[in-house]
C-alpha cells in the first residue's frame, strides 16, 4: 500500500491510500482507524469489516468514472471493474462532484 494524492477532474481532493498489492486489497477499509480519506483498489471491493457504508466509483482503464454505487457495511460486491475502484466514506463523492464522466489521477508523493 502506497500513499498518494487524488485528483478529480485535476483538481487535488485528498490523501488517498493505493492498494495495488494482494494483502493490500484484501485488507481493504477492514478495520482501519481512521478509515482513509480515499482509497484506491485495483480489482475489486467488499465492505467486510467496514461498519460504515462506501462510495464506490467503477473507474475504465483511463480512470474516467463508469459508473458510481453505495457499498453498505458489511457486503460484498459483484462489481467487476475494467479499471480500478474508488472507495471513500459514504457521502464523499457527493463533496467532491464524482460521477459518472469524471476524471480519476492518482499522483504518487
Amino acid at each position: 500500500m502506497r500513499q498518494a494524492e487524488l485528483f478529480i477532474d485535476e483538481r487535488p481532493v485528498c490523501p488517498v491510500v493505493v492498494a495495488d498489492t494482494w494483502w493490500g486489497r484484501a485488507r481493504g477499509m477492514f478495520w482501519r482507524r481512521p478509515i482513509p480519506q480515499a482509497l484506491v483498489v485495483i480489482r475489486g471491493t467488499h465492505g467486510i469489516g467496514v461498519r460504515e457504508p462506501l462510495d464506490i466509483a467503477l473507474l475504465d482503464e483511463e480512470g474516467t468514472v463508469v459508473e458510481t454505487r453505495v457499498l453498505k457495511a458489511w457486503r460484498t460486491s459483484r462489481l467487476r471493474p475494467r479499471g480500478n475502484l474508488l472507495e471513500a466514506p459514504h457521502g464523499s463523492f457527493e463533496r467532491w462532484g464524482v460521477g459518472p464522466g469524471a476524471r480519476v489521477s492518482i499522483v504518487p508523493h
